[in-house]
């Protein structure tokens, strides 16, 4: 698995896309949750994403609806990927993804996230993204002397 799917997937968990009919009532959380509903495993904001139309309001803005899970999981990719293009760090990545004026807690997420790719929230974007190079493929049979 990429990184940059390792990174899309601890976000969708955290943003509730994972969670069980179960999990629902023991939070006391509508089930499905609005990331389920929407097909948008981030919880993007409507951008005028792909395919997407304005979804549920929040404060000023909507969230992303998309028309099948597929495409939602490409926006969040993409958006990701946008991000990384600008040179942000994982800490100002998580506070421009979910600032604390719209109720989310920067910190932990960022925390969470940081944890699944095994970086630090100072850790470029970019850098936390990177795959590590191929291994070189190891040598059978007699050594030379």
């Amino acid at each position: 698995m990429s990184k940059l799917d390792i990174l899309a997937q601890a976000i969708a968990r955290y943003e509730g896309f994972y969670v069980t009919a179960a999990e629902a009532a023991l939070k006391k959380i509508h089930f499905p949750t609005l990331s389920q509903r929407h097909n948008n495993p981030g919880d993007l904001m409507y951008a005028g994403q792909l395919g997407a139309i304005r979804g549920e309001q929040h404060g000023s803005g909507w969230y992303a609806k998309f028309p099948t899970v597929a495409a939602g999981w490409a926006a969040l990719g993409r958006q990701i990927q946008l991000d990384a293009s600008r040179g942000l760090t994982m800490s100002a990545f998580m506070n421009k993804y979910a600032p604390a004026e719209d109720s989310n807690d920067p910190k932990s997420y960022c925390a969470f996230v940081c944890g699944k790719l095994n970086v630090t929230p100072d850790t470029n974007l970019t850098d936390a993204l990177r795959e590590p190079p191929p291994l070189e493929p190891a040598i059978v049979g007699p050594q030379p002397e």
